[in-house]
């Protein structure tokens, strides 16, 4: 996909494949479909990883995959931003997973006000089988995340989505 409205960006080093599996399953059955997925491989030691990372594009036209030696989350997400076609950039990451309507509410979001900056969600915290604990509580709107910016992150890093570069030029 060559002009897609998203790029969702994923960065692996040695997820669990299980839910590695439902993060990838969780993004391939969104509502919303002109997206692309763009997965950093950061220098994963497991072969199984890239297995099913090359699996999963071979289906899946959307998946693009990066390899890049093991510098952490940080440089593979720069990497993945210089690498991304997106209108919009949504972060996605191993151990999450995402419901089918996320981006297209988020991209609907940004259509109706696109002095938007970033966009993040509510979500749950979960244990490693996937059984919901509890919901993050964060500020919902503009005066409540600037007083919390002090404080700590007003996002779930996982959530996010905000314009790409490409869309600012």
């Amino acid at each position: 996909m060559l002009n897609p409205q998203v790029t969702v960006l994923m960065a692996v080093y040695d997820p669990q494949l299980q839910m590695l599996a439902q993060a990838l399953d969780s993004i391939q059955r969104q509502t919303f479909s002109n997206f692309e997925l763009l997965i950093i491989d950061d220098g994963s030691r497991d072969p199984d990883v890239l297995r099913l990372l090359r699996q999963r594009a071979e289906r899946d036209a959307r998946i693009r995959i990066a390899q890049e030696p093991h510098r952490g989350l940080t440089p593979a997400l720069n990497r993945g931003l210089a690498l991304a076609r997106g209108t919009w950039i949504a972060r996605q990451d191993a151990d999450d997973w995402s419901e089918p309507p996320r981006l297209q509410s988020q991209v609907e979001y940004f259509r109706t006000y696109p002095q938007t900056t970033v966009l993040g969600t509510i979500a749950w915290t979960h244990q490693q089988n996937g059984r919901p604990l509890w919901p993050m509580r964060l500020p919902t709107n503009h005066d409540d995340i600037l007083h919390w910016l002090p404080h700590g992150n007003p996002f779930v890093h996982g959530s996010v989505m905000f314009p790409s570069w490409r869309r600012r030029q």
